[in-house]
């Protein structure tokens, strides 16, 4: 497969990275798969997809969406996603993962940066902010 996922043992963190182009038929396996491991899941987390070099045209990027976002089973949703954050430099796709923070997609949580420090530096601030003193 193109991907795989790594969970974080040091913070709330799913991570899905993309190795090599992401073929049309791929993305129902590995929705199915983010449904897995979230399943499995007993905490909840921020799901990071890291694109790396990836590049998607439009249909890919629709399909993703409609599959991840939309219906049921879609994981984009799940309980145990605190938020979704989408790793990539294409001006392409970071239009395109913008848009899903709408209604026609349920509006989703999700967040774009350019380099995983980034996404990281903002989950890290995110959970300090969170913590409550007593």
């Amino acid at each position: 497969m193109p991907f795989h996922f790594e969970l974080y043992t040091d913070r709330p963190v799913l991570i899905n990275i993309f190795e090599e182009h992401l073929e049309p038929e791929e993305i129902p396996a590995m929705v199915d798969e983010l449904n897995a491991w979230l399943a499995r899941l007993d905490h909840k987390v921020y799901y990071i997809n890291v694109l790396g070099t990836t590049h998607l045209s439009l249909g890919d990027v629709m399909q993703g969406v409609q599959l991840a976002a939309r219906g049921d089973a879609s994981p984009l949703h799940h309980p145990n996603i605190i938020e979704t954050l989408v790793i990539t430099a294409d001006p392409f796709i970071l239009m395109a993962a913008r848009t899903i923070n709408s209604y026609v997609f349920g509006n989703v949580k999700l967040k774009t940066f350019t380099t995983l420090d980034e996404a990281l530096s903002y989950i890290d601030a995110k959970n300090a902010s969170s913590v409550t003193l007593e």
